[in-house]
């Protein structure tokens, strides 16, 4: 009996050593779980702030953005009405050939105007003369216009060489 009284004995020795390094062991663990979810909750707050200044900097970039996105269409749409430029044009080539077709229009603009000055002078001859007719009219301008076709034509032929 005595020898079941010492082994009970030490059976609840052993029993509260497991016991308080149970309570050790749990305490431990909260120890842990208490600084992994501190760690967390400012990660996560750290986050929040990363992802704010994030949208932020997205806010500040997109007009240029915007611009960006604009420049391309305007690059593709002018690449459309002038297919013989490079495929990847830079600033320098885009502008002198923009300056060349302002060129080309301010030519033809000034053609045109010398034309309708011209039709416009013969016709005042006409009627200045012989109190010009109807069909002497229809005919100063039907001289008028084929000058212009013609004049087209160089102006054409004359922008393809280039």
């Amino acid at each position: 009996m005595q020898n079941l009284q010492s082994e009970r004995q030490t059976l609840l020795k052993k029993q509260q050593t497991i016991e308080q390094e149970k309570q050790a062991a749990l305490s431990g663990l909260n120890t842990i779980v208490e600084t992994k979810t501190k760690a967390e909750r400012e990660l996560t707050k750290k986050a929040d702030t990363l992802l704010q200044s994030l949208k932020d900097v997205q806010d500040q970039l997109r007009p240029i953005t915007d611009s960006k996105n604009e420049l391309e269409k305007a690059t593709n749409r002018f690449s459309k009405l002038y297919p013989d430029t490079i495929s990847d044009p830079n600033t320098e080539v885009l502008g002198a050939k923009v300056k060349g077709e302002l060129k080309k229009c301010d030519d033809e603009l000034r053609e045109l105007n010398q034309l309708i000055a011209l039709s416009e002078k013969e016709r005042a001859e006409l009627k200045k003369h012989n109190g010009a007719t109807a069909e002497l009219c229809a005919l100063a301008e039907s001289c008028a216009q084929r000058r212009f076709s013609k004049s087209m034509r160089k102006s054409k032929a004359s922008s393809r060489r280039r």
